[in-house]
């Protein structure tokens, strides 16, 4: 866990692809969410849940690069 910790922020470059992972899946739920409203019985069921499970990884992402990072910050403060 550690180890990861520092492979991510080893560079900057890191952080800047978790962010855009999270906000890419957030916006293709969106998106699904929006195209399965437009769908017909189980297949729009299923995109629905497709496109909520895409949003909440997303949030995801978001929420563990924020962490990361305030778990960064305050060890560079530590040392």
């Amino acid at each position: 866990h550690f180890v990861l910790s520092l492979r991510y922020n080893s560079t900057k470059l890191g952080g800047v692809f978790v962010r855009g992972i999270g906000i890419a899946l957030i916006v293709v739920g969106i998106i699904g969410c929006l195209m399965g409203m437009m769908m017909f019985g189980d297949i729009g069921i299923a995109c629905l849940v497709g496109s909520i499970g895409c949003i909440l990884s997303g949030c995801g992402f978001l929420s563990v690069h924020k962490q990361i990072q305030k778990l960064w910050s305050n060890k560079n403060n530590a040392a």
